[in-house]
């Protein structure tokens, strides 16, 4: 079996046994061969070829898959930490939809996608000098000149936002943490230098970082407040699908209202992301972010005064 065939069919284990774990080996024999995704030659399945493929999997993935004796069946080991696991499904996420597109790619014209996250070129440069806690030297595009600035920095970690991926790092001549959008970046290297992490609170966590932050942006004047807004009809329903952030909660429903509340710095990309939803979304308190959206809506309406 070649080597894309054979990591296909790993992908589809492990996403099988995810989806129906616990799982017994004649069930995934019956599921191999019903799927219809694979050649004769490669729905071949014995206890003898399970044990390949879940060893293979061990160690191309970090996923362990083991044999549960009280249901008597297969599952996957949990991740060691949260973070871990983020990964892993996204890693999984992202394998599972290759997959399934390589398969459709006769119905292209039926599948309509958002571009991929951009300028990701530079991303293997840092993610290597986190790992080695190598001090690197960053080339910046200036937005007004063709001249770039090098900076010299101390990676931290990375995170991914709608579809544009950051890199926070300390800046070693202003001995401050900054945030660089990697499509700002012309050069990635390393400086021969290593970087210790510190213990102290100085450090950013890359799992609190952002915790009361809407997206990447972050305003020193702008302190943490609870924001309560009454969202309707379809607005409503969305923001029960997809919170905007992790601390939202909801308060209260009466008649066609839902009145949520969340806990964060309401910074300027808080303030748009409140107005995109117009008039079906309403600001409840406090009055200082109530005055921030209003400013931001007669803005917009006097680009239209004649």
């Amino acid at each position: 079996m070649s080597q894309e065939r054979s990591l296909k069919r790993y992908i589809w284990m492990v996403d099988t046994i995810r989806r129906y774990q616990p799982v017994t080996y004649e069930e995934l024999e019956a599921k191999i061969l019903q799927s219809g995704q694979f050649d004769r030659g490669d729905i071949m399945f014995s206890e003898r070829t399970f044990f390949r493929d879940a060893n293979a999997i061990e160690s191309i993935f970090g996923i362990v898959l083991f044999f549960d004796r009280k249901t008597k069946g297969y599952a996957i080991k949990a991740a060691k930490s949260e973070e871990e696991q983020r990964l892993l499904d996204w890693m999984l996420h992202t394998f599972r939809h290759a997959n399934l597109l390589e398969i459709y790619r006769d119905q292209a014209a039926h599948i309509l996608l958002d571009p991929p996250p951009k300028d990701s070129e530079r991303l293997p440069a840092i993610l290597e000098g986190i790992r080695h806690r190598d001090i690197l030297k960053l080339e910046l595009k200036r937005f007004r000149t063709f001249k770039p600035v090098t900076i010299t920095i101390i990676p931290y970690f990375v995170r991914l936002f709608r579809q544009e991926w950051y890199l926070v790092a300390r800046d070693l001549r202003k001995d401050t943490v900054r945030i660089f959008p990697l499509d700002r970046l012309a050069d990635v290297r390393a400086t021969g230098e290593k970087f210790a992490l510190p213990e102290d609170e100085d450090y950013p966590e890359a799992k609190t970082f952002f915790n009361d932050c809407f997206g990447i942006v972050m305003e020193e004047d702008v302190s943490r407040e609870t924001v309560r807004f009454q969202a309707s009809g379809d607005t409503a329903k969305q923001l029960q699908r997809s919170p905007l952030h992790a601390s939202q909660v909801e308060v209260e429903t009466a008649g066609e209202h839902t009145v949520f509340s969340v806990r964060l710095h309401p910074t300027s990309d808080f303030i748009r992301e409140l107005c995109r939803y117009g008039k079906e979304l309403k600001v409840l308190s406090p009055a200082s972010v109530r005055e921030k959206v209003m400013a931001f809506a007669k803005d917009i309406l006097g680009n239209y005064d004649a």
